[in-house]
């Protein structure tokens, strides 16, 4: 039993995600350590984790000096400890496994803003008969999708639903499932510029933080819906305030900040 087990599981071991690693790694040898067990771990070889600051803050080379590989549970690396681990370390996020759930979260913003329900809340805990009267029908509007992958293609297939037109943005502009058109980087202020509703998906990457700055902001359309579904930090927070200091009226809706 030399060299055993390979494989470390920092995250909950669930019954689910047990099942599904005997399924889909049968015969690997699974180490789950204890609470407060900082290693070493020489046989190690791969590491399941899911918040690794906060599940094994001491994990690294110096104490798995053979590790060589790390999945994440959850999608973002931007604030993945990288320098703890071996050069050629590879590291794998879970891109694309809760894409269903964040596009109905996103679904959910974009009606509420499309509605007003924020206002008509405060309306009926004041105790007035007032409604809101801005309120947007989607049917036949433009959406725009920033970061054209798995989650922007389950909330396209949510958006046509109600009758929306969806144009997507990669870096490339080539053509992907449930866009109407895709546009590159070049064209995002015009698309910008004639979208009702624009929806943030971008991870966090060196090209993309502050990705919405000023210029970006200032091309919504007055009564356009904004939702950050990506990462906060894409969006400049002072071209944020200052969009909101002038247009406090703006529909906007962040899942991140």
């Amino acid at each position: 039993m030399a060299g055993l087990p390979r494989l470390l599981v920092t995250t909950p071991l669930t019954a689910s995600l047990q099942g599904a690693l005997e399924r889909h790694l049968p015969g690997i040898p699974l180490l789950v350590p204890e609470e407060g067990d900082e290693g070493p771990w020489p046989t190690v070889e791969a590491a399941l984790v899911g918040i690794p600051q906060r599940e094994m803050p001491g994990l690294s080379s110096s104490n798995a000096p053979g590790i060589r590989f790390v999945q994440r549970l959850f999608t973002g690396m931007d604030r993945f400890p990288f320098d703890r681990f071996p050069p050629g370390c590879l590291f794998a996020g879970n891109v694309g496994a809760y894409a269903v759930p964040v596009a109905e979260h996103g679904l959910t913003l974009v009606l509420a803003l499309a509605k007003g329900l924020r206002a008509d809340q405060e309306t009926i805990l004041a105790h007035e008969r007032t409604r809101s009267q801005r309120r947007l029908i989607l049917e036949g509007k433009e959406a725009l999708l920033v970061g054209y992958g798995e989650i922007a293609q389950a909330l396209a297939l949510r958006l046509k639903g109600l009758g929306m037109r969806v144009v997507g943005m990669n870096r490339t502009g080539a053509a992907s499932p449930g866009a109407d058109r895709m546009v590159s980087p070049e064209g995002l202020l015009s698309a910008i510029a004639g979208a009702d509703v624009v929806v943030d998906l971008l991870p966090l990457t060196r090209k993309t933080r502050g990705f919405f700055g000023s210029a970006e902001l200032a091309s919504l359309k007055p009564e356009a819906i904004f939702v950050n579904l990506g990462r906060g930090a894409t969006v400049s927070a002072p071209a944020m305030a200052e969009l909101l200091r002038r247009r406090p009226e703006s529909r906007v809706g962040l899942e991140v900040w």
